[in-house]
């Protein structure tokens, strides 16, 4: 049996725009549990949309459906999760990593599916779909050709949702290991022990444009993770290429990451806090990328978050070389891309260092942004020139 939610007068108008989140405060009653399926009615209990309900929290329901009567089952999902792939195969000509399901981009807000090879990792950020997992498990092989389905769902807005993490495998068997080619590179994916779902497919796009500016030239990849900036650079001429990240087990899958594409020798490998490192040494480069966490991960940690980021803007510029290249990104929501280009301005004003834009990216098509819902652009890249 369905919930019901009834919005107020006027609240109606952005769920007839598609927007797939309705606030509390549109909400005028409700005979729903957090977690339920529910209608979506306008005061005059017209019908609007179907989706889930939670009573706690600022987002208090997130569209599934604008199709009237359309059940939320095992169809459903099937109907999604082949949409998606369609969407993407085009794309899939130099890869198997790819983003299979983004959240409110695909209307399955609360879901991420990335595939690597033949192995499928999910992340479920809110109570809603958390209930829907069986049938996300039951449906996905019935899409891809998978080995296994293996989940990590430890987001922080989970714990907002009322829900503990969950992490392991959940179907089939995890591969001994999990190797993904990426137009002409080739990556070891750390499923169980990595970061989020064991690789950043967002920035897929943005290191082969990176790597278009980095012939002959000495390259400083900092917050590097497992190396894919670093790789594509090395495999596009870069003379040398030094890593840095605060993580043991993020570097020692660089250096194999490294001897998979045969570009150990061009290749340096630090374990260190990157700044940290930028403090410390004298070397400078002709590139350098910047591709940090995300500082801000709410509003209240705007002012901090962003002052890291200009801290670690400054301290780049100090080891550019003159004329060199600073590519830089953030995947902080808050950050937008106004203030994005700011923290580059302020760092430039106060080393009195000339840049200039010269490339701005965001987004890649395994990670598309709905019109009706542009709150899920959170990705600036930026390459700018001394």
């Amino acid at each position: 049996m369905l919930g019901e939610i009834i919005l107020r007068a006027g609240r109606e108008k952005s769920v007839q725009k598609w927007h797939p989140w309705i606030f509390s405060g549109a909400i005028a009653s409700s005979d729903a549990k957090s977690g339920d399926m529910v209608d979506i009615l306008d005061h005059k209990k017209n019908w609007l949309a179907r989706g889930y309900y939670h009573q706690e929290t600022n987002i208090a329901c997130r569209i599934l459906t604008f199709q009237n009567e359309e059940p939320i089952d095992a169809a459903f999902f099937l109907k999604q999760f082949q949409t998606a792939l369609l969407r993407r195969k085009p794309f899939l000509v130099q890869t198997n990593g790819y983003r299979l399901v983004f959240g409110e981009a695909d209307m399955l807000p609360g879901l991420v599916i990335d595939i690597f090879d033949r192995s499928a990792v999910i992340q479920i950020s809110t109570l809603g779909m958390d209930r829907l997992r069986e049938i996300i498990v039951e449906t996905l092989p019935k899409v891809l050709n998978l080995e296994c389905i293996y989940e990590k769902s430890d987001s922080e807005s989970r714990e907002i949702e009322g829900i503990s993490p969950q992490i392991g495998l959940l179907w089939g068997k995890l591969p001994e290991q999990v190797i993904i080619q990426d137009h002409g590179a080739k990556f070891f994916v750390d499923i169980d022990h990595g970061q989020k779902t064991g690789f950043f497919l967002d920035q897929r796009e943005n290191r082969l444009s990176a790597a278009e500016y980095v012939k002959d030239k000495s390259v400083l990849n900092t917050f590097s993770y497992t190396g894919a900036f670093a790789i594509h650079a090395a495999l596009a001429g870069a003379k040398r290429v030094v890593s840095v990240d605060s993580s043991t087990d993020a570097i020692n899958l660089g250096k194999k990451n490294a001897t998979l594409n045969n570009v150990e020798n061009i290749c340096q490998w630090d374990v260190e806090d990157v700044f940290e490192y930028l403090k410390k040494t004298d070397e400078e480069f002709d590139v350098i990328i910047l591709d940090p966490p995300g500082f801000v991960k709410s509003k209240r940690d705007l002012t901090a978050g962003t002052n890291a980021y200009r801290v670690l803007h400054q301290l780049a510029l100090k080891r550019l070389t003159e004329n060199g290249l600073l590519i830089t990104s953030s995947c902080s929501t808050w950050v937008d891309r106004l203030l994005f280009h700011k923290i580059a301005f302020w760092a430039c004003e106060k080393e009195g260092y000339q840049l200039r834009l010269i490339e701005e990216r965001g987004h890649t098509w395994d990670h598309p942004i709905s019109v009706f819902f542009p709150e899920g652009q959170y990705l600036k890249f930026a390459v700018y020139q001394g």
